[in-house]
């Protein structure tokens, strides 16, 4: 029981509940009567995103689906999902391959992992390591706030 499964079927007894394990705090047969329609298919213009012209080569994917042309290459690879449809059910999955000597990096993750380090640092009595770890994450919002004009979450 899958809610990919569920949303490709429109069948709600196929959703997740609390004896799934991935779902154990979150009941989807009790949150959800109907299932959203599946999103639309997009033809027309994709609005520019925040780092638009930032990136070497970008992946789109719109209401769920990858837009044609939108091939990813190596250098710096913007990936974007965009959603124009609204109240409808969206799902994309994309395989990233990365070869050897390249690099993944995922900002908004790496914001993350630092405010637990900086906070898990703090519980066991380091204060040094919340300073630290709240610089370098400045640094990360400072690039945000330079290219998009938000501080987070752009």
């Amino acid at each position: 029981m899958t809610l990919s499964t569920a949303l490709k079927t429109g069948d709600l007894s196929a959703l997740p509940s609390r004896r799934d394990e991935d779902w154990r705090w979150t009941d989807l047969r009790g949150l959800l009567k109907v299932l959203p329609p599946v999103a639309p298919a997009h033809d027309g213009d994709v609005p520019a995103g925040p780092f638009a012209g930032q990136a070497d080569a970008e992946t789109v994917f719109v209401n769920g689906r990858r837009v044609a042309g939108s091939d990813a290459a190596s250098g710096v690879v913007a990936l974007r999902f965009v959603a124009l449809a609204d109240k409808a059910s969206q799902g994309a999955s994309h395989a990233l391959v990365v070869k050897p000597g390249e690099s993944l990096d995922l900002l908004e993750t790496s914001q993350c992992h630092l405010l637990w380090l900086g906070a898990h640092g703090l519980d066991c009595g380091a204060m040094n390591m919340l300073i630290y770890c709240f610089r370098e994450r400045e640094d990360l919002f400072d690039m945000y706030e330079a290219v998009s004009g938000a501080r987070m979450h752009a």
